[in-house]
């Protein structure tokens, strides 16, 4: 089955607002259908994954709703401050005997939080390119108020919604970052070469239609199914260029040093300095600095020019000149001194480029896949650390452990089911609270971090949510109401390392006695 973004499940962008008039048969919940329950059996029901070079089956959990009357949401698949991803199916596909069925993933935003303007900007510049490393989007339009999990008691909300293709192996940032042995693993020079290759291809693809990223990281660049194609995704910030900019806007470890110090700056070359960025921590697996301020401890040599003082505090890396002399320009002060893609491709550095290692790279790719898997076990405390490393990890322990009598002294228990989703890099806690200012409680956990060196770069006060970053992680905080004397602490991390989550969830036990005193 194929879906054209053009035929009848594309609505019409200029008819979004008078289309949530008219659209009370868009959503429909679904506790029962002919066809799901045709293939349901007495254990969880499956459908084969479409990737032909991988027989990993996809548990379907009861999906939640139908979305346009055409794709069943199956499960939460991700989260951020603007929505919700959800792993979606076409309604044709939903015979777990059709060997090709095709997954999407299904961005849902909240109306409240989302400006139209902004959903109808990322919806046009997605359709004007056409590149294999830039995410697709299938179909897209306005859902009317109701809520995706009734359990929860939650107020209806509306909804703008994209259909986007599935990239099953997701973010790149996962494939350096080794949650188990709290060490991040770069690509190397020869790996990143070839990595960096299609960033660059992605990039000119954009520009070249005067479109501007401007939240260019790893956490951005997803994994495709097909030879591990990488796409750029969330083209939220995303704008034409039209001259300097003034929004501050992006993520600051990966930020220009103009945007940080709110000036005038041009997105293409905002693009460039982050792509610059994600090179470095691509090969290194670590960040090149905290914050490109003059007064950063490392980029204060770049900014004032003494480029060999800097390197002297990374000699450890062992980096070849034409990496760091291409790495110096990427991210360089002054911003007209930084080069265009095009001559990034003729640089020395990826002139050296070697293309037979291509199948070398999608094996590389498949063994830290590996990795990943039990990253994820481990996350979810089915492993534990010392069985990893001692390589004792055997199935027969994966049964005989109880996920639920495992504690660490930095996991704060909810204590309340109803009121617990955790989710990878996140979770919520629930708190006693005797007020009910909720605005109040978001400003005193704004005045704690900020003592303890979380600055706040976005955020609404006004909806309770909050943006902090302290140069090495950023971390997204939300409050909400819950049962009568009791409110709900979302939090998130949207960059950074494991390492550094774990030290900001240590604050979790003052944010706790700052709400409940």
């Amino acid at each position: 089955m194929s879906i054209s973004p053009r035929n009848e499940i594309r609505s019409d962008l200029d008819n979004l607002e008078s289309s949530s008039n008219n659209s009370n048969n868009l959503w429909s919940e679904i506790y029962s259908t002919e066809k799901y329950q045709n293939i349901s059996t007495k254990d969880d029901s499956f459908i084969k994954n479409n990737n032909s070079n991988n027989n990993q089956l996809l548990l379907i959990q009861e999906p939640k709703s139908i979305l346009d009357s055409k794709f069943y949401l199956i499960k939460k698949i991700g989260e951020g401050s603007s929505g919700k991803v959800y792993l979606g199916i076409h309604k044709d596909d939903l015979n777990y005997q059709n060997d090709n069925v095709k997954y999407y993933s299904i961005k849902i935003m909240n109306t409240e939080k989302i400006d139209l303007n902004i959903f109808k900007n990322e919806i046009e510049l997605l359709e004007k390119i056409n590149h294999k490393n830039i995410l697709k989007i299938f179909a897209y339009g306005y859902g009317p108020k109701i809520s995706l999990d009734k359990t929860k008691n939650k107020q209806p909300k509306e909804f703008y919604y994209i259909v986007m293709e599935y990239l099953m192996h997701g973010e790149l940032f996962k494939y350096i970052a080794n949650v188990v042995v709290n060490e991040n693993i770069g690509f190397g020079e020869n790996f990143g070469r070839l990595i960096f290759s299609q960033l660059l291809d992605g990039l000119e693809a954009m520009h070249n239609l005067n479109i501007c990223h401007r939240d260019i990281k790893l956490n951005n660049i997803l994994i495709g199914e097909n030879d591990y194609i990488l796409k750029y995704v969330d083209f939220g910030m995303a704008t034409e260029n039209r001259g300097k900019s003034q929004s501050f806007l992006g993520t600051p470890n990966y930020a220009a040093p103009e945007l940080l110090l709110k000036q005038p700056y041009y997105g293409k070359s905002e693009d460039i300095f982050s792509l610059g960025i994600t090179l470095f921590v691509l090969v290194t697996g670590r960040l090149p600095f905290k914050l490109a301020l003059p007064n950063d401890n490392l980029y204060k040599y770049i900014a004032c020019g003494d480029y060999v003082q800097f390197w002297k505090n990374k000699k450890s890396m062992d980096l070849s000149p034409s990496f760091m002399e291409l790495f110096n320009n990427m991210i360089a002060f002054d911003f007209t001194q930084r080069p265009s893609i095009s001559e990034i491709r003729q640089s020395t550095w990826m002139k050296e480029i070697n293309w037979e290692l291509m199948p070398l790279l999608k094996q590389e790719f498949i063994s830290r896949e590996e990795k990943i898997n039990i990253n994820e076990l481990y996350r979810a405390k089915i492993i534990d650390k010392t069985q990893f490393i001692k390589g004792v990890f055997q199935e027969n322990k994966l049964k005989n452990n109880n996920i639920n009598n495992t504690s660490s002294e930095n996991t704060i228990e909810d204590g309340n089911e109803d009121c617990n989703d955790d989710y990878a890099n996140g979770g919520k806690i629930k708190l006693k609270s005797k007020s009910k200012n909720l605005r109040q409680h978001i400003i005193n956990i704004r005045r704690f971090l900020k003592k303890e060196g979380y600055l706040k770069f976005r955020g609404d006060i006004q909806k309770f949510e909050l943006d902090v970053t302290n140069g090495e992680i950023d971390i997204f905080l939300n409050l909400q109401k819950c049962k009568p004397g009791y409110i709900i602490l979302n939090y998130s991390q949207k960059n950074g390392t494991f390492q550094t989550f774990e030290k900001f969830k240590k604050l979790l036990v003052n944010i706790r006695q700052i709400i409940e005193k």
